[in-house]
Parts: C-alpha cells; sequence; structure tokens
C-alpha cells in the first residue's frame, strides 16, 4: 500500500512510519521545510530504511501530493500552551491553522475525484481532559475527533467508500509534550508564578504516565491501518484508554 504520513519526521509518526516500510509498504513522510527534508533523507540513510520525504507545509495551501495514495495518515500537530486568561490570539491561531485547518486542507485534496479511499486522523486522549495551560492544543485534538465522525457521515452520505479512523494516543516519551508544557506564551504572564507551578506539576505528572516503549505503538497501528476493515477508533496505551473512559462516564453521571 502507498500510505502519506505527516507529522512523521520524529516520535510516535516515526516509529509508524518506519513500521510500515519494513513491512515493505511505500512510505512519503511530509515534512514542513526543505531543512527537515534534508534531515529526514540523512536519518534515513543512516537507519538504511527506503521511504519519500515530501515537502508540504500545512499552513501554505500550495503543494501537490500523488494521487495513488492508498492511506491519508494525519500525524502532524502542534503544540502551544498559555492560560486562557492571558494567552496570546496568535497561539490559538497558530494552533487552529496547522491542527485543524491544515488537515481539513490536505483531506480536501487526497478526497479530491476520489470515490475510494482511507483516512486516519490522529486526535488525544488530551482532548477528552481538562489541561489548565494547554488548552490551545486539546480544542483542537479534540476538533480533529468530532472532524472524523462528521467526515465519515458526509462521506456516506455523498456516496464515498471512503474509512476513516481516529488514533487517540495517551501520552508517550516523544519530547514533545515536555516542550509543549515549557512552550507556554510569556507575552504577558499576568499569572505567572501560577504558570511556572503549573508547568513543574505537569513535568511531573507526564514523567510518571509518559510510556516509554514505542515499539508496541508503532506495530499496533501499522498494523491496525493496513487491515481489510478500518476500526473507527483505535487508542493506546489501554490503561489510559480506560481511564478517561471511567472520567467522562463519572462526569456524566454528575451532569458536570
Amino acid at each position: 500500500m502507498k500510505i502519506l504520513i505527516t507529522g512523521g519526521i520524529s516520535g510516535l509518526g516515526y516509529s509508524v512510519a518506519k513500521e510500515l516500510a519494513l513491512k515493505g509498504h511505500i512510505v512519503y513522510i511530509g515534512v514542513r521545510t526543505e531543512e527537515e527534508e534534508t534531515y529526514l533523507n540523512e536519518k534515513l540513510k543512516r537507519e538504511k530504511l527506503i521511504m519519500f520525504p515530501l515537502v508540504l507545509d500545512l499552513t501554505n495551501d500550495n503543494y501537490t501530493i500523488p494521487n495513488d495514495i492508498d492511506i491519508l495518515y494525519l500525524n502532524a500537530s502542534l503544540g502551544k500552551g498559555g492560560s486562557i486568561l492571558e494567552v496570546n490570539s496568535n497561539y490559538l491561531t497558530d494552533t487552529f491553522n496547522v491542527n485543524i485547518l491544515g488537515n481539513v486542507n490536505l483531506i480536501k485534496k487526497y478526497l479530491k475525484n476520489r470515490k475510494k479511499g482511507r483516512i486516519v486522523l490522529t486526535s488525544s486522549l488530551a482532548g477528552f481532559l481538562p489541561l489548565p495551560y494547554l488548552y490551545s492544543y486539546t480544542y483542537t485534538k479534540l476538533s480533529l475527533y468530532h472532524l472524523a465522525n462528521t467526515l465519515r457521515l458526509e462521506c456516506l452520505y455523498q456516496g464515498l467508500d471512503i474509512e476513516i479512523s481516529t488514533i487517540l494516543p495517551g501520552a508517550y516519551y516523544t519530547g514533545f509534550n515536555q516542550v509543549m508544557i515549557d512552550n507556554k506564551d510569556k507575552s504577558s504572564f499576568i499569572y505567572k508564578d501560577k504558570a511556572l507551578k503549573m508547568t513543574k506539576y505537569q513535568h511531573i505528572l507526564f514523567n510518571l504516565l509518559e510510556k516509554k516503549d514505542l515499539t508496541s505503538f508503532a506495530k499496533k497501528i501499522s498494523k491496525e491501518i493496513t487491515k481489510k476493515h478500518l476500526k473507527r477508533i483505535i487508542s493506546l496505551p489501554y490503561d489510559q484508554f480506560m481511564f478517561t473512559k471511567l472520567y467522562l462516564f463519572v462526569k456524566w453521571l454528575l451532569f458536570i
């Protein structure tokens, strides 16, 4: 199969892309810049892997993708933090432009003149949890979850044979979370002391929760997205998925 995966230069995305390539699939990895393309080519050469970097900046609609892609795997995302009470509007705009608008535009390119296909969107369990100072990230991840559900209905209504799956990863150690919780808006910082304390607590929390083994995630996801039929929801690790379901159930019971 031919698979295009965005956000695959490192972390979970790269782990899944590597697993797919080792299984014999043709894998294109979307990168933002030519510098990232050079870096990835050198990385692939060192690891003796065959994958194909493809420059596509999700904030700029002026790019093309191969028209014979079997699976579009949307994994790219931007994480920026800050208090809702003072976060710079540019932070919200930047996050929305990449995580939502950029993904929607790529989906439109993929679906153009296509009757059949497969789309995998990476949301996050974080989208269902109230995480202070990380709203700009979590609201877009929850939006991607709803985007997948709505797109599935629209494709059905329009007679398109498009399978859609949503991946809900929990906390894995890739470095992304650490950058995100440190990357809080400091343009005003009215509540500077509170924000710094929250950053400290979040570092402790993620250090406790994050799974270090990316291999099991990569093997599971690569297997699921290339099966004959897609699951609508794929979530790992299982313990964090069940905790989130329990949280949502209790929340529903208490009507809060």
